[in-house]
């Protein structure tokens, strides 16, 4: 039966349908607009719905503890060797210095490697989802106890790291101390990532509403969706793997984590629980797995952790 419908498509609408596609193609690349033919069909099925983000649908990675004792039980610690390492990734792209992905020695093409960093999922009213890019985009943002702030980590003349390890510790034990000085209940109640769970038509009619309010509003949006990436500082205390990935997910939502867990703004997410458990959360519609696999084996490589990988 499968057999016959085969045949059948390949006698009737194959042949067709096969000539169109070949055309949309060879059109798409002569114009400029396209790399390959899946790809607008792929962007639409990510950015085109509707519907709240599906956090389910996105693949995260969830790091053991490392072999360093110490720093593993420091959350400030631990979280500055992670951000350094994806920060030195960073620059390693940004000057071109990374080594392409080869498959049966032929090169892959390293076009989606500058959505995994300064790239972000803006809502749009009337029509699909954007994905905006910072090509100059140099500074880490952190969100600890509902509140967000940030730090320049690359030299904006060359993509150089701006800062080292040292530096990054003492900023973070910095905004620790100062994020912790109000309670959860009160930092909750301007909670943005709340915001980004809503359905695209109404995360997007909320945005534009809090730019036309402030342009202290659009400045502080400009900063969050021109970030290298978000450090979320969590205070979750999972008592296993399970509970971690869940958390990553938004599965486990406290008091103080009602924006951390929901961070949906930007499509890359680095969290530290208060057991100092690590993770890596990304939308697949930006880049594919396998770019994500080369971030996170550059960090574990300096973090000398093993890695879990869970795919929801």
């Amino acid at each position: 039966m499968c057999q016959n419908e085969v045949q059948k498509f390949l006698s009737t609408d194959g042949p067709t349908l096969q000539k169109l596609l070949v055309e949309y193609d060879e059109n798409g690349r002569a114009e400029g607009t396209l790399g390959s033919f899946v790809e607008e069909f792929w962007s639409d099925a990510y950015l085109a719905p509707d519907a709240s983000v599906v956090m389910n649908l996105n693949p995260f990675f969830v790091l053991e503890d490392g072999p360093d004792n110490k720093k593993s039980k420091d959350q400030c610690a631990r979280a500055a060797s992670l951000a350094f390492s994806a920060i030195k990734f960073a620059s390693s792209l940004k000057q071109e210095t990374i080594k392409p992905d080869q498959i049966r020695g032929k090169t892959l093409c390293m076009d989606q490697f500058r959505a995994l960093f300064g790239a972000c999922r803006v809502p749009k009213i009337g029509e699909r989802d954007t994905v905006e890019v910072d090509p100059e985009s140099s500074h880490v943002v952190v969100l600890q106890n509902n509140q967000m702030y940030f730090f320049q980590a690359l030299n904006m003349s060359d993509g150089s790291v701006c800062l080292s390890e040292q530096d990054i510790y003492e900023i973070l034990t910095a905004i620790k101390t100062d994020a912790t000085q109000l309670p959860p209940d009160i930092t909750s109640r301007n909670s943005l990532g709340v915001l980004t769970t809503l359905p695209r038509k109404e995360w997007a009619a909320a945005r534009n509403l809090l730019v036309a309010t402030s342009q202290h509003n659009q400045t502080a949006l400009d900063v969050i969706d021109g970030a290298l990436f978000v450090l979320v500082i969590d205070d979750v205390t999972p008592t296993d793997i399970h509970e971690a990935a869940a958390n990553m997910h938004g599965v486990v939502v406290t008091t103080a984590t009602t924006a951390v867990s929901h961070v949906s703004v930007t499509p890359h997410r680095i969290s530290l629980a208060a057991v100092y458990t690590i993770g890596f959360y990304v939308k697949t519609g930006l880049v594919s797995m396998l770019l994500l696999v080369d971030v996170v084996y550059y960090c574990c490589r300096r973090l000398l952790s093993s890695m879990w990988i869970y795919i929801a």
